[in-house]
């Protein structure tokens, strides 16, 4: 029997949910609650981080980094019932909002699931937020929000432009995301992990 979620913490900079019994639930039918609520304890992004989805356990960790001036533009999953192998694929970002070549992707956990996939922010777009679904593992990797770098300023856009679908997994967990300060990307995740994957973090970066 898989243990409750009750234990796991709330996690996400951008949003954050009640930690609670594993359901069923995709964009906007998870519980969410807003961290300016006086009296919840959650667990808040520290300056250029994400805050953690998933559970505490794990016994490796890695850490998938892009290259200076790179930035995460694409997602890759691989899992079941959870979510058991993450993956990101890199591209040269300038202040001028060009995006360059995407490398090939990296990835981190145990891997042997039987359901794949994978995605790509559209045209000049990086990825600024991860959502998905977790509870004492990381259930479900949804997709990533994408967005572009704005030429006058050199930050990125607050808003959720575009996706890069990726959708592996299973239906338990409580919606999560794993987004970034206002005006940054991605360009780093680290992925804890045993079976399965237990939580995944990141760091971002203007």
């Amino acid at each position: 029997m898989r243990p409750t979620a009750a234990t796991a913490p709330a996690v996400a900079a951008v949003s954050s949910r009640v930690p609670g019994p594993h359901r069923s639930s995709r964009w906007g039918v998870g519980p969410m609650v807003c961290v300016v609520i006086l009296g919840l304890a959650v667990q808040s992004a520290w300056a250029g981080g994400t805050g953690r989805c998933g559970g505490t356990g794990g016994s490796n960790q890695k850490t998938l980094t892009c290259p200076s001036g790179q930035y995460v533009v694409g997602l890759q999953g691989r899992g079941g019932t959870y979510v058991d192998l993450v993956g990101i694929a890199c591209a040269p970002i300038g202040a001028d909002g060009k995006r360059g070549t995407i490398g090939t992707f990296m990835s981190a956990g145990p891997g042997g699931g039987t359901n794949t996939g994978s995605g790509i922010c559209p045209g000049r777009d990086a990825v600024r937020a991860i959502r998905g679904n977790s509870g004492i593992w990381y259930d479900y990797l949804g997709d990533g929000a994408c967005s572009g770098r704005v030429a006058s300023t050199g930050r990125f856009e607050d808003r959720d432009a575009t996706t890069a679908p990726v959708k592996v997994g299973g239906s338990g967990g409580s919606q999560c995301r794993v987004g970034c300060p206002t005006g940054e990307a991605l360009y780093s995740i680290t992925v804890k992990y045993g079976s399965w994957i237990d939580s995944i973090s990141g760091q971002c970066r203007p």
